[in-house]
């Protein structure tokens, strides 16, 4: 979103940089690298705007959030007084600190809803050491992807939010969805649908290519009108773009 004001406003003869933004602070989509420098979706961010880009993580049912501090380290900060966590595997045995696994929350001080090891689906990982803040509480690394939305594609495991980052290092990329199909029992089939801004002379084994550097296994790309992608992904009922479609499931499509 704060990519599409910004390229609007560019339309529009407005010098972003020169807004006075100071500082970002963005959610739902990740803005770090595993490695906790900026991925290429916050670097966009921080040349369009000159600002600062700083991530959260957070979701309703956990009653508060884990934002980066002013330091811009790379991970969430846990409130230990309003929420208890654990990174789980498969099995629900904790992983050690820096490997992902799911995030396990237990909301504090909440009387309305009380909820116990609520299981939110989200990868990610712990981090231990201390933030160059000064504060020696843990903190919850950028967030890998969704357990539910995890690929295997040709021996390969994958989550989206790979192939989104590949996308967004490319320039003139406006939109992009992934369509989601089952080849056979041990792999599925992606389909990545991919809208250019005008002028864009991106080709679709250029992208492919770029996608295959990140996930390094190959998937389809097809380019469309970025109108007919964007009118695709809002969905009725969904307060965000919906830009996984899952149609594993013989008769129905699922949205993520």
């Amino acid at each position: 979103m704060l990519l599409e004001a910004g390229r609007v406003l560019r339309e529009r003869g407005v010098n972003v940089a020169q807004l006075a933004v100071g500082r970002l602070i963005c959610i739902g989509e990740p803005v770090r690298e595993q490695g906790l420098s900026l991925s290429a979706l916050g670097r966009r961010l921080h040349e369009l705007w000159a600002a600062q880009v700083l991530g959260t993580y957070a979701s309703t049912e956990m009653a508060t959030s884990f934002t980066e501090c002013a330091q811009g380290s790379g991970g969430g900060h846990i409130l230990p007084d309003l929420i208890a966590v654990e990174i789980l595997d498969e099995t629900g045995i904790p992983v050690p600190p820096g490997e992902p696994g799911e995030v396990v929350a237990t909301p504090l001080q909440v009387t309305g809803m009380p909820l116990l090891r609520l299981a939110t689906g989200d990868i990610a990982a712990l981090l231990t050491d201390r933030c160059p803040c000064g504060r020696q509480t843990d903190r919850i690394g950028p967030v890998v992807g969704r357990k539910a939305q995890m690929l295997k594609v040709r021996g390969t495991t994958l989550y989206p939010t790979a192939v989104f980052a590949a996308l967004q290092s490319l320039e003139g990329v406006r939109n992009y969805c992934l369509d989601v199909y089952q080849d056979h029992e041990l792999s599925d089939r992606v389909r990545v649908a991919v809208g250019l801004e005008k002028g864009a002379c991106l080709s679709e084994q250029e992208i492919s290519d770029r996608i295959r550097g990140q996930v390094r296994v190959t998937l389809d790309v097809v380019l469309a009108p970025p109108e007919e992608i964007g009118a695709r992904t809002r969905v009725e009922g969904r307060r965000k773009p919906v830009l996984v479609f899952d149609h594993r499931t013989e008769g129905k499509t699922h949205y993520s």
